[in-house]
């Protein structure tokens, strides 16, 4: 998997949350031998025990119950130490969703877009409304959910400090995952002075969120950007489909070019589905923009 890659002229690579155990012997060796260096890893990695496939919201750190957040804390800790033993910097992570007993307050939300009628989500007042109605009952769930995140990632962060690892909190596409847009700026704000902890964009789930109605990209950024840790760079299609290679969608990737740092890494997180030619092209275009 990484002489592929290395083969395809990338020096670096991120280690995916559809690591699989059996894979980590061959992942070290790699990195042992100089096939290839790792920059980062997303939570989870290595997959917990028994997993087979991609499952980086198995365990949230926001779960009313005890023992799911227990599990999440050992497992993003192995994540974080594993990040350590392949010399990566940093450490992806999702922060957890709003509970709900039954339907999720999105549900009426896609239900409606899923009718193809709203052309404007932002000026389609019929469909702000249940829009607006399906936030409210997320923002009257979320506090007890933020406490119980904010606590799990202060439990987390001497293991990230004892490693010399950065967390990166990304962004989301999903109406009920946390933190809420608007609630992401003040959470990062509150850790400014933790180097251990920085923003990881994605501009894939931020079309989307601007699909639904909620922010646009430029505003994500201008909100967050100065907390800008890393970019997952994915195109996403108008019929709704992500981690397309870059130019095969509808994203403006312009304006996060501005809010990067010589070192903040610019990864590549395509579909299983990406072409070779699809890939090259796309790393052509990031050291294109990369140069300048």
């Amino acid at each position: 998997m990484l002489e592929e890659i290395a083969g395809m002229g990338f020096e670096w690579a991120e280690l995916s949350h559809g690591v699989r155990i059996s894979l980590v012997p061959g992942i070290l060796k790699a990195v042992r031998d100089g096939v290839i260096k790792v920059i980062s890893v997303h939570n989870f990695c290595p997959l917990p025990h028994g997993t087979q496939h991609a499952a980086p919201n198995l365990y949230e750190p926001t779960s009313l119950d005890e023992r799911e957040r227990k599990q999440w804390f050992k497992h993003t800790s192995r994540t974080i130490e594993f990040a350590s033993d392949v010399g990566a910097k940093y450490a992806v992570i999702h922060l957890g969703s709003v509970h709900f007993f039954f339907k999720g307050a999105a549900h009426q939300v896609e239900k409606f877009l899923d009718e193809g009628t709203v052309k404007d989500p932002f000026g389609d007042a019929k469909y702000q409304k249940v829009l607006q109605k399906a936030l409210k009952k997320i923002r009257a769930k979320k506090q007890k959910h933020m406490d119980l995140l904010r606590r799990s990632i202060d439990e987390l962060l001497p293991v990230a400090e004892t490693h010399g690892i950065t967390l990166g909190f990304e962004n989301r596409e999903d109406l009920e995952e946390l933190p809420m847009d608007e609630d992401m700026p003040a959470f990062l704000e509150s850790y400014a002075d933790c180097p251990h902890v920085g923003y990881w964009y994605d501009p894939g789930h931020s079309q989307e969120k601007f699909d639904f109605g909620v922010i646009s990209p430029e505003e994500n950024l201008i909100a967050s950007g100065k907390h800008l840790a890393g970019v997952h760079f994915q195109d996403y299609t108008e019929d709704g489909k992500g981690h397309r290679a870059i130019g095969q969608g509808i994203v403006n990737f312009d304006p996060i070019f501005q809010y990067l740092k010589p070192h903040t890494p610019c990864i590549l997180e395509l579909s299983p589905s990406a072409t070779e030619e699809g890939i090259l092209s796309s790393k052509e275009y990031l050291e294109q923009k990369l140069d300048k």
